[in-house]
């Protein structure tokens, strides 16, 4: 279970998967630090780590390190890929979003669609930890979909 896989976290190097996502964040904090205002480019990371881990690795690569994959982490994937702008600009998003949802639980007026799109927006934020799903339209479309519905507008704060 993942309560079990949280508690066991020097177990994430015995798993092929967890480790390559570790080494992707770590190549992505190089990454980030020889352009740390600007970034490398969106959506150019995982063409940029498939040319590092070949120039680093000695053995073949293995499936994990020879698949064209992103960084596994959206705010980091902001960082290195965008820089200190992008990250700035997308954190900016998410916390008056998050402002909104929370001045939406005060407010007591509970909904059951914005209920649910509160819910979404939450596990969206956890699950950014270990994946971006920014680049995935089956994802980040009904984010925003859902992000523009749950969003208090002035008529909704006036009523």
């Amino acid at each position: 279970s993942m309560s079990d896989a949280l508690v066991e976290m020097d177990e994430y190097k015995k798993d092929e998967s967890n480790n390559e996502r570790v080494e992707r964040w770590k190549a992505g904090i190089i990454f980030w630090k020889k352009n740390m205002i600007t970034g490398i480019g969106v959506g150019t990371y995982p063409d940029k780590y498939l040319a590092y881990i070949k120039t680093i690795q000695t053995e073949p690569l293995n499936l994990l390190q020879s698949r064209r994959m992103n960084l596994h982490n959206l705010y980091l994937s902001w960082l290195v890929e965008g820089g200190i702008l992008l990250f700035v600009a997308g954190m900016s998003i998410l916390i008056y979003v998050f402002w909104q949802q929370f001045q939406y639980v005060l407010s007591k007026k509970y909904i059951l669609l914005k209920i649910g799109c509160c819910l979404f927006f939450a596990s969206f934020l956890f699950h950014g930890l270990g994946q971006d799903f920014s680049q995935d339209p089956r994802i980040i479309i009904p984010f925003w979909i859902l992000v523009g519905l749950s969003t208090n507008t002035k008529k909704e704060q006036e009523a």
